[in-house]
Order: C-alpha cells, then structure tokens, then sequence
C-alpha cells in the first residue's frame, strides 16, 4: 500500500512539474507573443487539461494581426508590380500600420521613389514635346520626340509630333533643293511652302528659321538679278532699235 501511495505520489509530482513546464512555455509564448510557439504552447497545454483562455484571446489576437499582415503585403507586392507612385505609396502606408516585414517596406519606398522619379520624367518630356512643336526647331523637337518616346508619354502627343516632324523635314528638304537649284520660281513656292509650317517667333534663331532667312535673301538676290537682266535686255532692244532706225535713216 505504501509502494502504491509513493507511486501515486511520483506519478502526481511528475504531472505537476509538466503542467508547469507547459504553463511556462506558455508564458513565455505569450510574452514573446511568437504566432507559431503560442499556438504549440495552447495545444500542449489543452492536452492538459490547464487553463488557455487569456492565452486563446492573445491567439485570436495576433491571428487577426497576421491576417492583416498578409493581405496588407499582398496588396503591397501587387501595387509594386502595377507601378503606379500613388498606389505604392497608399498601399505603403496601410503595410506599416500592419507591421508587413521590413524588406518588403523598403523594397516598396525604393520603387515608389522610382515610379514618381519616372513619372516627373515623363511630365518634363511632356511638356518639352508640347514646347519644341511650338518652336518649329526640327533638331530640338527630333530630340524632344526621343526623350518623350523613351519615357512614356501618351502615344498619341508622341504621333502627332512625328507627323509635325515629317511635315518640317520635308519643307526644309524642299527648300534646301531649291536653293541649290537657283531657280527663283521653285524657291518661291518651297520658301511659301515653309513659311507656312515654320511660323516660329522672328526672335527664335533656330535653323529652320535661319534657313528661312538664307533662302528669302537668295531669292531677293535672284530677283534682282533677274530685274537687272530684264533691264539690260529692255536697254539693249531700245539700243538696237535705235541703231536700225539710225541706219535707215541714213540710207
């Protein structure tokens, strides 16, 4: 009877100290409030029969807490991979109220800072594109098209600037052809022809307008050589008209 009272006795002192290693390991789940080791922890301890309770509601707890964690990095992670500044910054802001990982944060801020670097870009190529039209300056607006084409800018603002460009391009070929050529009829209908497209601002001394200015002085130049010759040969008829009359006369 006494060897069944001491058995007894180990058997309850044995129970008691596992009861108190599961409750310490519950404890110290709780206080580190460690997701996976709590939930081990309340599962051992409901094996045995104890108390989990206050530890079920912390469970519930941080439950809730990492389902939040998660949906709030997903949310984060597909804003990164649409791009957009404004969307990674709001998705960012509710990731760090949810305590989302660190990397994950950082690697958001760095991709936000470089979607509204890119989209300041895009704003500059923009307006450059809408600028360089107006100036009708062939160099600076093939350039803007570049910048404009390599950072993103509506398709459309990019398509009519090309057409723009085609249509300069072609002017300034013609005019070019002309000058070269001397022929005062062709060189007034391409010199036209350009004006129409290069109405810059006089003070703009571009090249398109510099050519301008180069082919209305050859013209002027060819005009007045052309009046000079038709004057010479009015006086030279004159002259021979009267050199025939004078010969006649004197017979």
């Amino acid at each position: 009877l006494v060897d069944e009272a001491v058995a007894l006795l180990e058997e309850v002192e044995a129970s008691g100290r596992e009861d108190g290693a599961a409750t310490q390991r519950l404890e110290a789940a709780m206080a580190e409030e460690d997701l996976e080791d709590l939930e081990l922890a309340i599962e051992a301890c409901r094996a045995r029969q104890l108390d989990v309770r206050a530890a079920g509601a912390l469970l519930a707890k941080l439950q809730e807490e990492e389902s939040r964690r998660e949906a709030a990095a997903c949310k984060l992670q597909q804003a990164i991979d649409a791009g957009g500044a404004l969307e990674i910054r709001a998705a960012l802001a509710e990731a760090r109220e949810a305590s989302v990982e660190a990397w994950l944060l950082e690697k958001a801020e760095a991709c936000a800072g470089a979607a509204e670097v890119a989209a300041k870009r895009r704003k500059n190529a923009s307006v450059e594109l809408h600028l360089a039209l107006n100036s009708k300056d062939v160099d600076r607006l093939r350039s803007a098209i570049a910048e404009a084409e390599g950072t993103g800018v509506e398709a459309a603002a990019v398509a009519a600037a090309q057409a723009e460009l085609g249509e300069l391009d072609e002017a300034l070929r013609s005019l070019e052809e002309s000058v070269k050529a001397r022929a005062p009829e062709p060189l007034r209908r391409a010199l036209t022809a350009a004006e129409s497209l290069l109405s810059c601002p006089q003070e703009l001394r571009t090249p398109a307008r510099q050519a301008l200015h180069h082919a209305k002085s050859l013209l002027q130049e060819l005009e007045e050589e052309a009046r000079r010759d038709q004057e010479e040969g009015r006086r030279k008829e004159t002259e021979d008209g009267l050199r025939a009359a004078i010969e006649r006369a004197d017979r």
